[in-house]
């Protein structure tokens, strides 16, 4: 198994050139975090390559892909993010699908979204990047957000019918959303361009005892039709333990 670690959350609040050191001396060969545009990319790239790391993901800049209005905001905020990626080596572009619009339809707003999918994927041709639609919960982190269910985002994946759009399936979201049942992550793999994890409650590391078996996901996951990441995004329970306990599980699942 690939593992991922993000940096924004698990070393959250300290700067990258803190964090990457860290991480890679806990073991880990891959790193992801979210707000690109707060980074100088030439600094960045120049750590990541002295660290012998991968950069798996960033978020794209922040702006809906449900309202017509702001799409040219959306898509010029892709291509920016794009160049990022493409610099750095990173093949996955976080893209989160915008607020639920009380006044819209929702057939209406999933047809706005498929049309932003399309322009984007246009935009991401002859490149080596993934645009990853990412489904959250929104009963705690994310009350509001359009896209809460896995089974719509890859509906709205189909319907963009290109490789180059994908979802990211985080099983923290959706264990919170719909209970996460492994047939829906394993059925629809081939959709799936990257993982995250985390347990709860508390959303804290995915090994401690929580309601989240992150073991039956990572067994699963476990097999050749699956090359990608997973991404250990949490937040740790014990800050001073942080280190050691991700130090002991990468070690331990690679063993």
């Amino acid at each position: 198994m690939n593992y991922s670690v993000c940096a924004s959350s698990v070393y959250r609040g300290q700067p990258l050139k803190h964090s990457l050191p860290l991480l890679k001396a806990a073991g880990a060969t891959a790193y992801e975090f979210w707000l690109w545009w707060e980074e100088d990319q030439k600094e960045l790239k120049a750590l990541q390559d002295s660290l012998g790391l991968q950069l798996v993901s960033v978020c794209s800049r922040f702006a809906p892909m449900n309202v017509p209005e702001r799409q040219k905001e959306f898509l010029e905020g892709l291509r920016e993010t794009l160049g990022f990626a493409e610099e750095l080596g990173c093949p996955f572009i976080i893209g989160q699908a915008g607020p639920q619009l009380s006044d819209v339809p929702r057939d209406e707003q999933e047809k706005r979204i498929a049309d932003t999918l399309v322009k984007a994927d246009a935009l991401l041709a002859g490149s080596r990047c993934t645009l990853a639609l990412e489904p959250l919960n929104t009963q705690i982190d994310h009350k509001g957000y359009f896209l809460d269910k896995a089974g719509d985002a890859f509906r709205l994946v189909r319907a963009a019918g290109s490789p180059r759009v994908r979802v990211l399936y985080d099983i923290y979201h959706q264990f919170i959303t719909e209970g996460a049942p492994l047939t829906d992550l394993l059925d629809n793999l081939d959709l799936v361009c990257h993982v995250h994890l985390a347990g709860h409650p508390g959303r804290h590391e995915p090994w401690l005892e929580n309601r989240i078996r992150a073991d039956e996901y990572l067994d699963a996951l476990e097999q050749p039709s699956y090359t990608g990441y997973v991404g250990l995004e949490y937040m740790p329970k014990d800050p001073d333990r942080a280190q050691a306990e991700l130090a002991r599980f990468l070690k331990g699942r690679r063993a």
